[in-house]
């Protein structure tokens, strides 16, 4: 552990631009893989269907394990672009079982709110709060406002768990752990780094915008090449956060039973609650058994329609 370490926005910024131009040629030599095969892809879409169709599956799958190539670039020096994403590849069950893990978790930040939401909701409708509207209201505002500050919350807590599955080597819910253990008491330092990291890097688009406002379409091009120049960038930014949080904190790799068990069973739970709620939903539109409901759900959809049009 290294208290010295400088992890202000400037030193982090240095960090990446230098990551940025000594690996230039192997980030968007794997940043475009997926667009080469994209491309072609669409050039044989009449000529051999087949084929082209797997080149868009390899495209998508190619974009889901980039990021972990271009880590694998950034933590060993002189990789190959071939190797770095092979070395993804082998990392290719554990992305998509923390990605489970992370989306689990974050549905069952809502799992509770909705769950009273739901209850107060009933309540209302069966009379028992119907003189007290503005408390209804307030109690369902609440809900919602507490739930979007826990979801941030952990979100933060969680950034840095691909991070952890190559800067650490961990797997699945180990690597969630190690993230929490990096930000853990540095939270609203991380949020910081990353909200002021966000606005330095979205206010050039913001002002092109306003220029452009009658060109659209050119926009759009701008911000499409902006997007894709500036990825590799702010991969190494987090990357070099990361590397520095390992170095102020003590990241503790000795994972408890405990901990393991409530990060699968919380995104098991958030998980059941989303699979719940949508056949609640189900039997909601399909029966009578909650006509008022129903009855609701219907004018959102027309209202829906509506908007859409």
């Amino acid at each position: 552990m290294n208290a010295n370490t400088d992890l202000s926005v400037k030193v982090l910024f240095s960090k990446a631009w230098f990551d940025y131009r000594s690996k230039f040629v192997v980030l968007f030599g794997i940043l475009s893989a997926p667009l080469v095969a994209l491309l072609l892809s669409y050039f044989l879409a009449e000529i051999l269907p087949p084929l082209s169709y797997l080149l868009l599956v390899l495209a998508g799958v190619l974009v889901w394990v980039s990021q972990i190539a271009m880590i694998y670039a950034l933590k060993i020096p002189g990789i190959k672009i071939v190797d770095a994403y092979g070395k993804a590849f082998l990392k290719i069950f554990s992305l998509l079982w923390t990605g489970i893990l992370v989306a689990g978790n974050l549905a069952s930040v809502f799992a509770i709110p909705l769950i009273l939401g739901l209850v107060v909701f009933f309540m209302y409708q069966a009379g028992i709060l119907q003189n007290f509207k503005p408390l209804f209201y307030g109690i369902a505002g609440l809900a919602a406002f507490l739930a979007v500050l826990y979801a941030i919350y952990f979100a933060i807590l969680y950034q840095f768990t691909t991070y952890a599955l190559i800067g650490l080597e961990k797997k699945g819910v180990s690597a969630l752990l190690a993230s929490v253990s990096c930000v853990k008491g540095k939270w609203f330092f991380v949020l910081t780094r990353i909200l002021v990291t966000v606005v330095i890097l979205t206010l050039p688009m913001f002002l092109l915008d306003i220029a452009l406002i009658n060109q659209q379409e050119l926009f759009n091009l701008i911000q499409s090449v902006y997007g894709y120049v500036i990825t590799p960038f702010v991969v190494a930014y987090m990357y070099n956060l990361f590397v520095g949080l390992k170095e102020i904190q003590t990241v503790d790799l000795a994972e408890k039973a405990s901990q393991r068990n409530w990060v699968v069973g919380r995104a098991a739970f958030g998980f059941a609650t989303v699979f719940g709620l949508l056949l609640f939903l189900s039997v909601v539109q399909k029966t009578d058994y909650f006509p008022v409901l129903k009855a609701r759900l219907g004018e959102i959809q027309q209202q829906s329609k509506i908007l859409g049009k």
